[in-house]
C-alpha cells in the first residue's frame, strides 16, 4: 500500500490529537517528559505530517498559479493569551524569504478540532508586516471592489477574519458578511490582528480520509483562493483566474459540509443524540480566533426545520442539487460575541431573512429566532 493510500487519521494519531486539545481547552502546559511532553507529541505527530507534507507538495507543483512554493513542516508549541497549545502546521510559504512577514498561503492540520487550507496576513506595527501593505492596498476602492467581488465568488463555506481599523470585527462566512462591515473594511485593517480567509473543516469528519484524499481536500480550498492570490500579495489590483483542481467524489462529499450525504442518511433522533453529545471547540491562530460549526447541529436544526424559514416561516425558495430544501443556518447569538454552538443558539432561514436579520437586526426578529430555538431545543430533547 503506498503512503497516500494509508488513513491519514489513524487512532494513535486521533488520541494525540484529542489529548492536545482537552489541555488546551484547560490551559494546561504539555508534560516536560513522557508521552504527552512536546518532544513526545512531535514524535506521535510526525508521521502523518511528513506524509501529508508530501502529498501537498506533489499536488501544489502541478497547480501553476503555486509553482514557486516551497512547502515544510513547522511543529511548535505557544503560549498565547488563549491558553497554551501545541500545533502542527504544514506552511505553503508566498515568499522564499522573510516568510513570516509576508502575506502567505498554508495548510493548517492543528489540534483544535480542524483541518484548513488557509490565507493569513500577520499582524505588526511594522511596515514590514504584510498586513500594513494589504490594508493600504483595500483602501483603493476599485482594488476593494475586485477583492469584495472576489471573495463573493468563493463557494460556500469560506471564511473571513480581521478587525478593521475603525475597530469593528469581522468573523463571518463571506456570503454573510453585512453591508456595515463591508464599509468598515474599506476603510482599512488593523495592523494588530491576523487576517484570514479559509473554510474549515471539523476533524472528526475527515476521520476516513486517506493521506491523499485529505491532501487533495486542503489543497482543493488552497486552488480555489488562488484568483484572489497575486490581489492579496499587492501584485495585482484585480482578481486572477482561479486554478481548476480535481478530486474524487469522496473528497467532494468531505468538502461539502463534512460529509453532508452521510448525514441525511441518519434520523433525527440520532442527529439530536450525536450534536448533544458533540465538545464545542473554540481554535486559534494567534490573537485571530475562528469557530468551528458542528455538522450534528446544522444537520438536526435543518431536519426539524423541514424547509420552512424559522423567520418568516415560509417554504425554502429552492432544493439543493442533493434534493435538500435550500435554507441557511445563523447564530442568532454571534460567535464573536460569545454565542454557543448549539442547537439553542442556531435557526435555519431563508436566503431573504438571513440577509434581513444581518442588515436590519430588528430586536422583534431577534426575539423570534430565540424563542424559536428554545422551542426546537426543548421538543428535540423531549422526543430523546
Amino acid at each position: 500500500m503506498s503512503t497516500e493510500d494509508k488513513v491519514a487519521l489513524t487512532d494513535d494519531v486521533m488520541s494525540a490529537l484529542e489529548q492536545i486539545a482537552a489541555r488546551n481547552q484547560h490551559k494546561q502546559h504539555p508534560d516536560i517528559d513522557g508521552p504527552m511532553s512536546v518532544k513526545g507529541l512531535k514524535q506521535r505527530l510526525h508521521t502523518v505530517y511528513a506524509d501529508l507534507q508530501e502529498a501537498a507538495e506533489k499536488r501544489l507543483r502541478s497547480l501553476p498559479a503555486y509553482k514557486f512554493a516551497r512547502v515544510y513542516q513547522s511543529p511548535f508549541y505557544h503560549r498565547s493569551p488563549h491558553g497554551a497549545y501545541f500545533k502542527t502546521h504544514v506552511y505553503l510559504y508566498a515568499g522564499l524569504s522573510q516568510a513570516k512577514t509576508k502575506g502567505r498561503l498554508q495548510l493548517v492540520f492543528g489540534p483544535n478540532g480542524t483541518a484548513y487550507g488557509e490565507y493569513v496576513a500577520y499582524p505588526g506595527e511594522d511596515d514590514s508586516y504584510h498586513i500594513r501593505k494589504l490594508s493600504e492596498w483595500l483602501l483603493n476602492l476599485a482594488t476593494f471592489e475586485n477583492f469584495r467581488t472576489g471573495l463573493l465568488a468563493l463557494p460556500e463555506g469560506f471564511e473571513l477574519y480581521c478587525k478593521c481599523s475603525d475597530g469593528t470585527e469581522i468573523d463571518e462566512c463571506v456570503h454573510r458578511i453585512p453591508d456595515a462591515s463591508w464599509n468598515s473594511l474599506a476603510r482599512g485593517l488593523s495592523p494588530d490582528e491576523y487576517f484570514t480567509i479559509a473554510k474549515y473543516h471539523r476533524r472528526d469528519n475527515l476521520r476516513h480520509l486517506t493521506v491523499g484524499q485529505l491532501a487533495d481536500l486542503l489543497v482543493g480550498d488552497i486552488a480555489e483562493l488562488s484568483g484572489l492570490y497575486p490581489l492579496l500579495q499587492c501584485k495585482a489590483t484585480t482578481v486572477g483566474a482561479k486554478t481548476p483542481f480535481e478530486s474524487d467524489d469522496v473528497v467532494q462529499s468531505a468538502r461539502t459540509t463534512g460529509a453532508e450525504s452521510d448525514l441525511r442518511k441518519l434520523e433525527l433522533a440520532e442527529l439530536v443524540r450525536r450534536a448533544l453529545a458533540s465538545t464545542e471547540m473554540e481554535g486559534a491562530t494567534g490573537p485571530g480566533r475562528y469557530y468551528s460549526r458542528d455538522v450534528y447541529i446544522a444537520a438536526a436544526v435543518k431536519k426539524h426545520a423541514n424547509g420552512f424559514c424559522d423567520l418568516c416561516g415560509a417554504q425554502a425558495p429552492f432544493k439543493t442539487r442533493a434534493g435538500e430544501p435550500y435554507l441557511e443556518l445563523h447564530h442568532i447569538k454571534r460567535r464573536a460575541d460569545g454565542g454557543a454552538d448549539k442547537i439553542s443558539n442556531v435557526a435555519a432561514l431563508c436566503p431573504n431573512c438571513h440577509r434581513k436579520i444581518h442588515h436590519l437586526k430588528l430586536p422583534i426578529d431577534v426575539q423570534r429566532l430565540e424563542e424559536a430555538a428554545i422551542q426546537r431545543f426543548d421538543t428535540l430533547c423531549e422526543r430523546r
